[in-house]
């Protein structure tokens, strides 16, 4: 015999499991749930389907008190090229309980909610089984060997657990059971669990979940079936969904053509260049052009270059000396002060020499350190070229291209906003690149010179040809002057400014190397340093217009400022989720 204690465990655990459904379905009826939701999905021959849902659910006034809602995805978008699909919805009827229902529509970023219920109506606690036939299109997938319904049945999105859910395809006549492949997946986004089963009933696939679904967990199926039992869209329709489904890529090109419309309208207008005159050689500069105007001039813009040209300028005038000493790495330069008249000097250069040497410091070492004092120096340079030719010579004409920037803005703006969606509009970015490419270039064809600068930069021209000439060439020339160490030093920061102190120099290789043998060698009196040998005054001039330059450069940088099968659950078409209102 038993003893006591025995028989009270055992009665305890026999209450128990049979008390376990009681509590189960006690816990049930507190918990708001799908208790079915059933698919009925048509695929038209039109490639079309006709959807019928039938949902069943357990109503506690928690969160479903007027009814559910039901979010459908009509915008999907394709994983290689970032563009947007927009499939067709339309709803045929929504019905609770067999009773016509009230419903209304709510627009989302990548679809529509359906609100299902009337806002003045409260649902008593209980269950309501809610039908909505709906009509879509583009859900196919076309490939080679087979066509192919891959389709989200319930969404993802549901706020509610689903304790079953079952899925039956009504396939085109005609097709055997054997030439359908049948496929799915169950639980949250991206999920491959199989919880369910597929098979063939009265020759149509019909799926059904084996256990139930969580929150936000859902069924996905694959139906593959043979081509030729739905129409597939032609290249042309599909490109014209491409267009229709990405408006953007209209307005964007619409947008780029007006840009070049607008752009060779006003170059036309503005931007052509006056027709330029007989070049004939000069034997000297513009009257009254410093090197660093003439490169203005000529680039319609400032450049370090200009800069370099006005310091060796300042230099060769012995308002400056140019020192070059060894360093631990290689070389430095360093500008020294003259204690020379100031009456020698431009306005510009009276502003520059207090810029570099606005403390008591007689010299200036070419150093990002000292980057403060250059770049005034430069900013007064470039002040006064722009005060002096900007305008008078060349015109810039920026506020048509600031309408042309404003074109481009509205473009870009446009394409963002017809979007429509948090994905970025792959397909636009060659025209976002186009445009950009479009106003750099018109930024510098609509600049354009006077017809007075027009006439300066012919006689630039001119001169700029003498400082190149060969010695075979300088021949043909009427009276050229006579090549001295003091032609050479003047014409040096000229010949900077337009590129071709090089070519300068080498005019000058025979007369530095007689004055070599005759031992009267020329010694530069601006330049102190290594890099000068009267030997090869070629290799000096090239120093000065790139190590120099560099180190100029350098020294007006601020430090550190340069430098289907095979898928997963929630694919397909189809899809959204729901949940009460």
């Amino acid at each position: 015999m038993p003893n006591r204690k025995t028989i009270i465990f055992l009665t305890a655990l026999i209450s128990l499991f049979f008390a376990l459904p009681i509590l189960t379905l006690a816990q049930n009826q507190n918990q708001e749930e799908i208790l079915s939701f059933d698919s009925q999905i048509t695929v038209n021959t039109d490639s079309s389907l006709l959807v019928k849902e039938t949902i069943q659910v357990n109503c506690l006034n928690q969160e479903i008190k007027h009814g559910i809602y039901r979010d459908f995805p009509t915008i999907y978008t394709n994983n290689n090229l970032r563009t947007k699909s927009k499939v067709g919805f339309k709803i045929l009827s929504i019905k609770r309980d067999g009773q016509i229902e009230n419903y209304h529509t709510e627009s989302l970023n990548n679809g529509v909610r359906i609100y299902i219920g009337n806002s003045d109506t409260v649902l008593a606690p209980g269950i309501y089984t809610y039908e909505i036939n709906y009509w879509t299109n583009r859900q196919l997938g076309y490939f080679t060997d087979h066509d192919e319904l891959y389709w989200n049945v319930t969404g993802n999105g549901w706020a509610f657990p689903i304790d079953k859910a079952t899925a039956t395809v009504i396939l085109p006549t005609g097709i055997s059971a054997d030439q359908i492949k049948l496929s799915g997946y169950t639980g949250p986004q991206g999920s491959q669990d199989i919880n369910f089963t597929a098979e063939m009933k009265n020759n149509q696939p019909v799926f059904t979940t084996t256990q139930a679904l969580g929150t936000y967990e859902g069924l996905t199926i694959v139906v593959g079936f043979p081509k030729g039992f739905v129409s597939e869209p032609t290249q042309l329709q599909k490109i014209i969904y491409i267009l229709k489904d990405n408006a953007y890529l209209i307005v964007g090109l619409i947008g780029l053509i007006v840009l070049i419309i607008y752009y060779l309208k006003i170059w036309s207008k503005i931007g052509r260049d006056p027709k330029k005159g007989t070049i004939i050689p000069e034997y000297e500069p513009p009257t009254g052009m410093s090197p660093a105007e003439m490169r203005f001039l000529q680039k319609m813009k400032f450049d370090n270059k200009a800069f370099v040209a006005t310091i060796i300028q300042m230099a060769i005038k012995g308002l400056v000396l140019i020192k070059q000493e060894k360093a631990i790495f290689g070389s430095k330069y360093l500008l020294v002060k003259s204690q020379k008249n100031a009456k020698t000097t431009t306005p510009e250069e009276q502003e520059i020499l207090g810029a570099l040497f606005s403390s008591s410091a007689e010299e200036i070492e070419l150093k990002n350190k000292n980057y403060e004092e250059f770049q005034a120096a430069k900013k007064a340079l470039t002040l006064s070229l722009k005060n002096k030719i900007e305008n008078k010579l060349f015109k810039l004409n920026t506020k048509h291209f600031f309408i042309g920037i404003g074109i481009s803005a509205i473009t870009i703006l446009l394409i963002f906003s017809l979007n429509g969606s948090p994905e970025f509009p792959v397909l636009a970015i060659p025209i976002i690149i186009l445009l950009v490419i479009i106003n750099s270039l018109f930024l510098w064809l609509l600049k354009a010179p006077t017809k007075e600068g027009r006439k300066i930069l012919d006689q630039i021209e001119g001169f700029k040809w003498f400082l190149s000439v060969t010695e075979k060439d300088r021949m043909n020339f009427h009276n050229p002057p006579n090549k001295t160490p003091e032609l050479f030093e003047k014409y040096l920061p000229y010949a900077l400014a337009l590129g071709v102190e090089n070519k300068w120099a080498e005019q000058f290789n025979n007369v530095f190397e007689k004055l070599q043998q005759a031992g009267t060698p020329y010694v530069p009196a601006w330049y102190i340093g290594t890099h000068f040998n009267a030997l090869n005054i070629t290799g000096f001039t090239h120093s000065l217009g790139s190590s120099f330059g560099s180190a100029i450069s350098s020294a007006a940088t601020a430090p550190g400022s340069s430098s289907g099968f095979g898928g997963g659950s929630g694919g397909g078409g189809g899809g959204g989720g729901g949940g009460g209102w």
